[in-house]
């Protein structure tokens, strides 16, 4: 039996980045001295990589980093984001963090099933929209002491107008269109009781992301599949983005990846709720 699913963008905390902008990503200017001098600016939506040198001396990859880093001043903000990598941890929590120059150092805290694991620290530097560096990991963790390093991209802003069509699995189609504007408002789902990571209604483990406003409509919305109250938003992860379109008693679910320029969407769609619960297919979508 299907349990009914509530809309993702209500069980949450949200907190507002002090620097507000596109939230494509970090940006650089060169002082060519890594450490000391102003501080860059690396708030951002980052997709990337995180590699590990085993006893063995072989390099492997250990999973694909995404989710947004938030800088105060000098400072780093607390923040969910996601390693994706099973074989070390499956999610970390960045704790603090400190900017100097384009010099970058990130305290983390990983978690493993929900257990925190290890300690992480981050220490690199930032190029342009490339944040990347040392991985250290200390704990009770298969990889504690192995060498490591990491690979972030900030993602381009989605800001914009975007139009796209909802296929279902039997090849009906239903247009969309509207705006879609990121924030530089944080959705943080919070740790439970016990310390540990929070996950969605899905199952899938709470990751922090940019607030994502929309209003998207659909021209040919007169199929009673579409909502008839647009009253809902989304969270863009790295390149990871979720849209909800509707209420809770009747919403669509946009789930999918966008490029890593920020102007194509592929992904699937569900629908909960109305006549036509439970149904779903593919959904494309351009800026």
């Amino acid at each position: 039996m299907r349990v009914k699913a509530r809309m993702f963008a209500l069980p949450i905390m949200i907190y507002t980045a002090l620097f507000l902008c596109g939230c494509g990503g970090g940006t650089s200017t060169s002082n060519g001295s890594g450490g000391g001098g102003s501080p860059v600016n690396v708030t951002g939506n980052y997709e990337g990589t995180r590699w590990f040198v085993d006893s063995a001396g072989i390099k492997s990859l250990d999973g694909v980093v995404h989710g947004p880093i938030i800088q105060t001043g000098a400072s780093i903000s607390p923040s969910m984001i996601n390693f994706m990598a099973p074989f070390c941890f499956q999610e970390a929590r960045v704790m603090s963090g400190s900017v100097s120059g384009n010099a970058v150092t990130m305290t983390l805290r990983a978690y493993d099933d929900g257990s925190e694991a290890a300690g992480i620290t981050l220490t690199g530097k930032l190029s342009g929209n490339v944040l990347s560096g040392k991985v250290d990991i200390a704990g009770a963790n298969q990889c504690s002491g192995l060498p490591g390093d990491f690979a972030l991209t900030a993602v381009g802003s989605i800001t914009g107008n975007w139009t796209g069509t909802l296929t279902s699995s039997i090849g009906e189609t239903l247009e969309l269109s509207g705006p879609l504007t990121q924030t530089g408002t944080i959705m943080s789902f919070p740790l439970d009781n016990y310390g540990y990571i929070g996950y969605d209604v899905f199952g899938n483990p709470a990751v922090d992301g940019f607030a994502v406003n929309h209003t998207l409509t659909s021209p040919t919305g007169t199929s009673a599949c579409f909502p008839s109250t647009n009253a809902a938003g989304g969270r863009i992860a790295g390149t990871h983005l979720l849209i909800d379109i509707g209420t809770n008693e009747h919403f669509i679910r946009l789930d999918g990846h966008v490029l890593m320029q920020g102007n194509s969407f592929d992904g699937t769609y569900a629908i909960y709720g109305g006549s036509c619960d439970g149904q779903g297919g593919t959904v494309k979508m351009k800026r």
